[in-house]
């Protein structure tokens, strides 16, 4: 009688530890709601601010990690340069934005946000680098992937890429996985130095070509 009570107790004790731990994981996957408006709100200015499909401040206000702010400087320099080379009012033109998310979880110690995000009012444009041309539609929702990273009590963006319909910076250079959010070596300090050094290169001669390609058919 007195083995069964043991055996009772034993097992009764395993159950309620065995709860106690899934609940605590429970606890810390979970987002709290205040968590999860301040990652809204970082998301939705990031984008307006420094990650739009026409252009950059280079405010990075939102932004944490330094290797993903020389991505951009270099994006968001080559949006201004296409602007100028087309004469183009993108880089003042008013734009409305449309959020819609379709995920906000736990990714390790980060947060990935996973947003499609609409943007009204942009006219229909050509885009080419002289090996290939695509063309923009107005209001496209384009897809977006963020990683945000808590720091301190607030969040920043650790890196960001997004999915459009035609855009030859944004469809051809992924940050994500170049700084390593995709495959999980984002802490891998001399890879991602390494991969953002070719993503950098890479970039510049997308710019010379474009700038060559409307130099010559202006």
């Amino acid at each position: 009688m007195k083995k069964r009570i043991k055996f009772l107790l034993a097992a009764i004790l395993i159950v309620i530890v065995g709860l106690l731990v899934f609940f605590s994981i429970e606890s810390k996957s979970k987002i709290s709601q205040d968590d999860e408006i301040k990652i809204k709100q970082t998301t939705e200015n990031f984008i307006k601010t420094d990650f739009s499909s026409l252009r950059g401040s280079n405010d990075f206000s939102t932004v944490g990690n330094d290797k993903f702010k020389q991505y951009l400087k270099a994006r968001n320099d080559i949006k201004k340069v296409y602007a100028e080379l087309v004469k183009s009012d993108s880089q003042s033109k008013k734009i409305d934005y449309k959020f819609k998310y379709l995920e906000i979880a736990r990714a390790g110690k980060y947060v990935k946000v996973d947003v499609d995000v609409s943007e009204i009012g942009l006219e229909p444009i050509v885009v080419s680098d002289g090996k290939k041309s695509k063309t923009t539609h107005s209001g496209t929702s384009n897809h977006s992937i963020l990683y945000l990273a808590k720091i301190g009590n607030e969040f920043k963006v650790m890196s960001a890429r997004r999915d459009t319909e035609a855009d030859l910076i944004d469809d051809e250079f992924n940050a994500n996985k170049e700084l390593g959010f995709e495959d999980g070596f984002e802490d891998n300090d001399d890879l991602t130095s390494k991969n953002l050094k070719k993503l950098m290169d890479r970039m510049e001669e997308r710019k010379k070509k474009i700038v060559e390609y409307y130099k010559k058919n202006k």
